[in-house]
């Protein structure tokens, strides 16, 4: 029930997230807005954060990509109809200096729901996830998205054998009809891309 997507983004579409990634502000622990709270919860992560509402167009249709993609795999791979992650709490995520990211997974999450990950950074050849109680390991280049199920049975550990910082984004999805986000009802999600959808 793992599947790495490959290609689904073109060269171009990824050196725009890596050329994006050169200027962008990450919020930290120490500067976050109240909003993203949990996110910073877990004191054995350091990293910083940018979000929807900083990233602009360009890049929200890159995230509104990568969502169509993940529905598509999630669906063929469960054999029901799978909806989009919410683009609107879409981000890139900042890990300095951290040669192993220990990765546990979402107990919170409604059941059925899937995550998904996507490395972006091109100064990096290869990053490796490892699905420790499973035993298998993958190695993924930049703008691969790796899926999965967000269970136990797929915590997972990330290797980076460079000196570079590490920028990641997770997503998750669920069965349409259904809110990938404890205590969100499905009806009072924004779905698509409400910043942008309407702008030509």
């Amino acid at each position: 029930m793992i599947e790495v997507i490959k290609k689904c983004l073109s060269e171009s579409e990824i050196d725009t997230v890596n050329n994006y990634l050169l200027t962008a502000k990450f919020n930290t622990k120490e500067n976050h807005i109240p909003l993203h709270d949990n996110l910073f919860n877990n004191n054995q992560m350091n990293f910083g954060i940018t979000t929807y509402g900083d990233m602009g167009k360009e890049i929200s249709y890159i995230f509104t990509k990568v969502s169509n993609a993940i529905s598509e795999t999630t669906s063929r791979l469960s054999g029901q109809e799978y909806g989009q992650s919410i683009v609107t709490k879409s981000y890139i995520m900042k890990f300095d200096n951290q040669k192993e990211l220990d990765l546990g997974f979402d107990q919170n999450r409604p059941k059925d729901v899937f995550r998904s990950m996507v490395f972006w950074n091109k100064n990096i050849e290869t990053i490796k996830v490892d699905f420790i109680q499973k035993n298998l390991n993958y190695e993924l280049l930049p703008g691969d998205i790796i899926v999965f199920p967000e269970t136990e049975d797929f915590i997972r550990k990330i290797i980076n054998n460079t000196e570079f910082p590490i920028f990641l984004s997770d997503f998750w999805n669920a069965p349409k009809g259904q809110s990938p986000y404890p205590g969100l009802r499905y009806e009072d999600v924004a779905w698509g891309n409400p910043m942008y959808d309407k702008i030509d």
